[in-house]
């Protein structure tokens, strides 16, 4: 496994943090990670330093779900803007 995935609940909301690269392997245990409903989770991506194909449409899914994307880095912004049609969405860091 290439990714870390931490699960934490800050000021009463949930928080994945995903860290390293996330790849195909991977995708599984942070889907695992999550809790329904998605909207409103915060996906923490502060140390990610990648993601593969598998892994950007997987963050992308949980976006358009109702997720939240914190501290994507500009060049993953980019990967995850792709074919979506928008840019990636949040470079905000958690709270």
């Amino acid at each position: 496994m290439t990714v870390k995935i931490t699960i934490f609940d800050e000021k009463g909301r949930r928080v994945v943090r995903v860290d390293g690269w996330l790849t195909a392997g991977d995708v599984a245990a942070m889907e695992e990670a999550m809790e329904e409903p998605v909207r409103g989770t915060r996906i923490d991506l502060t140390d990610l330093r990648s993601a593969d194909g598998a892994g950007r449409a997987a963050l992308r899914a949980l976006e358009a779900r109702g997720a939240e994307l914190l501290g994507t880095r500009p060049y993953l912004r980019l990967l995850l803007g792709e074919g979506s049609g928008h840019d990636g969405h949040s470079d905000q860091e958690p709270d």
